[in-house]
């Protein structure tokens, strides 16, 4: 688990309701924190710049499965 990230969100984001998310390249494989973000069933944009597609997917999939709006 990364724990920076995942305070970030718990404890700092959440506290202004927002409406969407965002995700940066740099995180994309931190899947603990994609899994935490996707149970928001928010719209997420993630950037791609620093990822194989196979991370894309990855990512992509985790947010499908939570039922996040596309």
């Amino acid at each position: 688990m990364h724990l920076p990230g995942m305070w970030i969100v718990s404890f700092f984001l959440r506290q202004y309701d927002l409406k969407y998310n965002k995700v940066p390249s740099a995180m994309l494989t931190n899947i603990d924190l994609l899994q935490t973000i996707a149970e928001e069933k928010r719209k997420t944009f993630i950037s791609t710049g620093m990822s194989t597609m196979e991370e894309v997917k990855e990512a992509v999939k985790i947010f499908r499965n939570n039922d996040c709006p596309d």
